[in-house]
């Protein structure tokens, strides 16, 4: 059930028929998916990010479930979590307990991580955990989420570490195949040899997507308060610890709150 929450904005709840037709539409393509008992909530959270297009919500919901069994990955991560242990203590990628000043969550990627090799698919199945963590939140699944990419220490050589089939499967786990919104993204310490290719790239771009491009740490700060950003990024949270929430999130049970492994003590709402 999806109750009211603090911004004030209009809910509605996904229908129970609006999930059956999810399903349906998703059994001729992935049968397996449609029978498995975690189809009902993705099917939710689908409508709820895409405001109900049932249309779109199966779209979505059969190419993750193309994806993660082409790729050998359980529908929910949830069970792997111990098994990603190293990778989510890698420090490739945080979640901040607080949220951009419109209330999304703020994802940090942290390129410095890979100055130690570390196992591709497992960081990609990574993120995906925490990404679908954060969608146990109905707020996650309408608001999206924006990244910071830290690209302080990052090297040409770094390339090298990805082979093929990891852009392959980087590009296609979230791609129209996971239903969370990506809303911003903050390319902080930027090597200024990479800005001219950045500034590039953006002209091929609509202008929709240009404008969730920044490359300024003003422009973070403008967008996250410092009292929600690490000093690492230039805020004022000097009680962020990674480890910490880890250590919440692999003691994590069914039963607690969407934002308990974060400490984040707002109100949620869980859909599914």
């Amino acid at each position: 059930e999806v109750t009211g929450y603090d911004d004030g904005a209009r809910r509605v709840a996904p229908s129970a028929a609006d999930v059956d037709a999810v399903l349906a539409a998703c059994a001729e393509k992935a049968p397996r998916f449609a029978a498995d008992p975690s189809a009902r909530g993705w099917a939710a959270r689908s409508l709820v990010t895409h405001h109900g297009n049932v249309l779109k919500a199966a779209r979505v919901c059969a190419n993750l479930a193309k994806f993660r069994d082409a790729n050998g990955w359980a529908y929910r991560l949830d069970g792997d979590a111990a098994a990603l242990e190293k990778e989510l203590r890698s420090g490739m990628h945080w979640v901040l307990p607080g949220h951009d000043v419109l209330g999304r969550r703020v994802v940090v990627y942290n390129a410095r991580a890979l100055l130690e090799r570390h196992d591709i698919e497992k960081l990609q199945k990574m993120l995906c955990l925490l990404l679908e963590r954060l969608l146990l939140d109905e707020g996650t699944m309408r608001r999206g989420v924006v990244v910071v990419a830290d690209c302080r220490g990052a090297t040409a050589s770094m390339a090298r570490r990805f082979r093929l089939k990891d852009v392959t499967r980087g590009s296609e786990m979230l791609a129209d195949a996971f239903p969370c919104r990506l809303r911003g993204l903050y390319l902080v310490g930027l090597p200024g040899v990479l800005k001219p290719l950045v500034y590039l790239v953006k002209t091929f771009m609509t202008k929709k997507q240009r404008d969730r491009i920044h490359v300024s740490t003003k422009e973070l700060l403008a967008a996250v308060d410092r009292r929600e950003l690490p000093a690492s990024l230039g805020g004022d949270d000097a009680s962020f610890d990674w480890d910490a929430i880890v250590d919440r999130l692999l003691d994590a049970r069914p039963a607690d709150p969407p934002h308990a492994w974060l400490d984040d003590r707002r109100p949620a709402l869980m859909v599914g």
